[in-house]
């Protein structure tokens, strides 16, 4: 039988495999450390929610206030619920001070819901009793009932039609920049 070299033999091989175990698990410490921070990182992307098919109703003392279906709805990893295919209508009861109820519905294809405002990014159709516009973008604040849309817009009426830039629709009156219509009479 052969025997091992002499440096073998002088004890030197328990530090040489404590120095590679040494090492072996100083790499698994970094590549599981890795591992771990990106599993860290999936698991923030998972949204808290996700529901689709969805209707939504605003209760108040004088019954439903607010009525919203959706097709798809999440929350994404900034808190804020993303609505697609998304209808909201907000309704306010008769008053002393408002003789008539009025209800105003929003439409759009893709919603932002921050619990105060929504925000329109890719456009929204607008209608509160007779009047019913378009805007290219829109922020629009469900209890106070105001919408100011940035970007182009259009107003259609059976008697008029007017585009302009920045709408604002607040206590039933409207403020843009930049006004361009088309009037007609009635015969």
């Amino acid at each position: 039988m052969k025997s091992l070299p002499n440096s073998f033999k002088s004890g030197r091989l328990v530090p040489i495999f404590f120095l590679f175990l040494c090492v072996f698990s100083l790499v698994m410490v970094v590549v599981l450390g890795g591992k771990r921070a990106q599993n860290a990182k999936n698991i923030e992307e998972i949204s808290r929610f996700e529901i689709f098919d969805f209707e939504y109703y605003r209760i108040g003392m004088q019954g439903v206030s607010i009525v919203a279906f959706g097709k798809k709805g999440r929350e994404n990893p900034q808190q804020i619920n993303e609505l697609e295919h998304f209808n909201v209508s907000n309704f306010t009861f008769a008053s002393q001070e408002n003789t008539k109820g009025m209800e105003e519905s929003l439409q759009s294809s893709f919603a932002l819901y921050d619990n105060q405002e929504i925000f329109f990014p890719q456009g929204v159709n607008y209608q509160r009793d007779k009047t019913e516009f378009w805007s290219q973008k829109a922020r629009y604040n469900p209890d106070k009932k105001e919408l100011k849309g940035a970007g182009e817009f259009i107003i259609l009426d059976e008697n008029y039609k007017i585009r302009g830039q920045d709408i604002t629709y607040i206590g039933d009156k409207v403020y843009a920049q930049n006004i361009y219509g088309i009037l007609r009479t009635n015969p």
